[in-house]
């Protein structure tokens, strides 16, 4: 059975002076995602930023799953 991770952000977390956690949208088996609210606009908007949490320790499979996630958050931006 895969439990899951716990997400690691907390509502109002703010990352990189810019971004300020809002909630958790989702939580799966390779990540959480969260409604965020970028600081740097006067007007609301609102962004999804993704954290990869794994406890995967082999190396190849560590690799492989990152490149997929940097490839996705390549896709995205």
């Amino acid at each position: 059975m895969n439990q899951f991770l716990p997400a690691t952000l907390r509502e109002g977390d703010v990352l990189q002076s810019r971004y300020q956690i809002e909630a958790t949208v989702g939580v799966g088996g390779m990540g959480a995602v969260y409604r965020a609210k970028d600081l740097n606009f006067t007007a609301t908007r609102l962004v999804a930023i993704k954290e990869m949490i794994t406890n995967i320790t082999d190396t190849m499979v560590k690799e492989s799953i990152f490149s997929i996630f940097e490839r996705e958050a390549n896709i995205l931006a």
